[in-house]
């Protein structure tokens, strides 16, 4: 058992890299960033309010966003990184009611700032919903991960542990 959660652990780490560099060569194809992804999808939930987002697993750049409008609508919408177009909308029934907190796009801003790097997800804090967690690449592919409060204050900053 021990050496079966030894190797995932290195077998983690060795991927870490990969995920980085993997998540790094998106982002140079990509003309959008996650911050200008979240811009598109609130325009296209007329006055919808982004709360969350991330680049997603796919072969090429392309952005999930969350946007709520109000308290009763939720718009799942997937954004070409590289064109800015709308690639699939979806009707959520159970939308997430934002927090009264900083945009999103600040959040985003604030922690690549933090850490000089460009954001790959952020996401509501599954302690405190008010919180976000974003995940940024640094310049020198070292994955962040850093927890925001409703106020934009950086609370947690660490290397992601979740790279893979």
């Amino acid at each position: 058992m021990r050496a079966a959660l030894c190797s995932t652990i290195l077998l983690s780490l060795a991927c870490a890299p990969e995920r980085a560099q993997l998540l790094r060569d998106k982002l140079d194809r990509a003309t959008l960033s996650l911050a200008d992804a979240v811009a598109v999808a609130q325009l296209e939930t007329e006055q919808g309010v982004g709360v969350e987002a991330a680049l997603t697993d796919d072969a090429a750049p392309v952005f999930f966003v969350g946007a709520v409008q109000g308290v009763d609508a939720r718009k799942d919408l997937r954004i070409d990184g590289v064109s800015g177009d709308v690639l699939g909308r979806v009707d959520v029934p159970e939308p997430i009611v934002p927090c009264p907190s900083q945009p999103l796009a600040e959040a985003i801003q604030i922690a690549e700032a933090q850490v000089d790097g460009e954001a790959t997800r952020v996401i509501p804090d599954d302690d405190l919903q008010c919180n976000r967690e974003l995940q940024v690449l640094g310049r020198d592919l070292t994955l962040w991960s850093l927890k925001l409060g409703p106020d934009g204050a950086v609370l947690v900053e660490e290397e992601d542990d979740d790279a893979d």
